[in-house]
């Protein structure tokens, strides 16, 4: 009997192709089954997809023997392994086209419910990783430390090193669990220390980001052995709480529109000039 190599569309449903490649599929298929509560599906059931899995093409076909499954998976009873098969096919994870060798064929089927929960948590990273906010929120941190210091943003824009800066301040960032609060904190403590006698500013800005992570090895990146006598404070501890100046600072970060991150930065250094 020949193997046709199905339609993505058949087995995963059209809105498969839109969020993942066709030639994942049969990983995918295994990862939508594994986001199912525990209540809905059994351990074993899980077990026998994951080893149908190794032996299936990039599509989801294959046809091994169940003593095949049986014995890759360790499993001493035949019989626990075709109920666990034939509730997958019950449950519309699993087509089955029984032949007469003892060698049926097994497609892997996307459910509708197993491609919403792929495509939920799709999204759910996504949010989660969004390099785009990232990067935007890195630049303002960035130039409002310009800002303060009277550097030229320009030049630190056009600057060789600018994508290197820009990526430190990213990673100190994706680190940070309550992004405007403690990108306030990232500013102040950058910003509100006396600078020594300042010779090259990318330099000094490269060199304030390490004192920063030293300050707060949470945010470093750096894998530590934890100790019972460990002095390392939580992050709001080492920085005064409830200031208004960063506060102020903080709204105007998270503000999108540049027009009204502006006006609320004009009306902030008029109170402050007061």
């Amino acid at each position: 009997m020949k193997i046709q190599r199905p339609n993505v569309d058949e087995i995963a449903g059209s809105e498969y192709s839109k969020h993942f490649k066709t030639d994942e599929f049969k990983f995918r298929w295994a990862d939508a089954f594994g986001l199912l509560p525990r209540t809905e599906r059994q351990k074993i059931d899980h077990h026998v997809l994951l080893t149908l899995c190794t032996y299936m093409d990039v599509l989801g076909s294959c046809y091994p023997s169940v003593e095949a499954i049986a014995r890759r998976m360790g499993v001493s009873k035949i019989d626990t392994v075709r109920k666990s098969l034939h509730r997958l096919q019950e449950c519309g994870w699993l087509s089955i086209t029984e032949r007469s060798n003892h060698t049926n064929v097994y497609q892997a089927i996307l459910p509708n419910r197993g491609s919403a929960l792929l495509i939920s948590d799709l999204q759910q990273r996504e949010f989660q990783i969004d390099s785009t906010w990232r990067t935007a929120q890195a630049k303002l941190v960035i130039l409002e430390m310009c800002k303060n210091f009277g550097f030229n943003a320009a030049q630190i824009l056009a600057h060789q090193d600018w994508d290197r800066l820009r990526g430190r301040v990213e990673q100190i960032i994706s680190r940070m669990n309550n992004p405007h609060y403690q990108l306030t904190q990232l500013l102040q403590h950058i910003v509100e220390t006396p600078p020594k006698e300042i010779y090259e500013p990318i330099g000094f800005v490269f060199e304030r980001l390490s004192q920063f992570t030293q300050t707060f090895p949470e945010f470093s990146g750096i894998r530590r052995k934890q100790t019972g006598t460990s002095t390392i404070q939580p992050v709001q501890g080492h920085l005064a709480e409830g200031s208004n100046r960063w506060a102020e600072v903080a709204a105007i970060l998270s503000e999108p529109d540049p027009d009204v991150r502006n006006k609320m930065r004009t009306e902030q250094q008029k109170r402050h000039q007061r």
